[in-house]
């Protein structure tokens, strides 16, 4: 189950953290502000596949773009980190 999303440079937003409940969440807003494409993060987070496209981050003026998350099992909690490379044109997964 995803229980953190954050987001740093990526999407229509500088910055978006969101942490899950545990059964329901509703995320409402006007068209174009990102609700499609915070599903579409939280996929590939829980899969490693792009729903359709890549998600590439616009040049970063403050820090690096990163998407990190939580993400529990029946077991544990893992932390997951991915960072982009301009230089490559590449996600990173740490």
């Amino acid at each position: 189950m995803l229980k953190e999303l954050h987001l740093q440079q990526v999407g229509p937003a500088s910055h978006f953290d969101v942490e899950f409940a545990d059964r329901l969440n509703i995320f409402t807003g006007d068209n174009g502000l990102g609700k499609s494409f915070l599903l579409d993060v939280a996929w590939w987070t829980l899969t490693g596949n792009w729903v359709e496209q890549i998600a590439y981050p616009r040049q970063a003026r403050e820090g690096n773009p990163e998407i990190n998350c939580l993400i529990s099992t029946a077991k544990d909690i893992k932390q997951y980190q991915s960072y982009f490379d301009f230089s490559e044109a590449v996600l990173h997964e740490l």
